[in-house]
């Protein structure tokens, strides 16, 4: 099925430029513009605000882990996070030294 579910306005701007899909069929949808990551649950009407956190400043790509427990968000100023789904823990992943 497909259909349109638009972000909750809340005055500020807002733009989604990927989507992960969880195992459970929820989308999880990165603001590139706001410090937003927005989830759709299934079945839902419109995206609700996950979570808004001070790592995020540019997110770009997601990725849902196999297990579902784990978000992976590139960020384009911050590199890469990782979210934990079941605490909301975010936490930058470093480089690997010498790269």
């Amino acid at each position: 099925m497909r259909r349109v579910a638009l972000i909750p306005g809340d005055g500020r701007p807002h733009a989604i430029g990927d989507l992960a899909l969880g195992p459970d069929g929820a989308l999880w949808l990165p603001d590139s513009t706001a410090p937003v990551l927005w989830r759709l649950a299934p079945g839902a009407e419109k995206p609700e605000r996950w979570l808004e956190h001070g790592e995020f400043n540019s997110l770009q790509g997601a990725v849902v882990a196999p297990d579902g427990a784990t978000l992976f968000l590139a960020d384009y100023q911050g590199g890469l996070l990782r979210v934990d789904l079941a605490t909301r823990e975010v936490r930058r992943l470093e480089p690997p030294a010498n790269t």
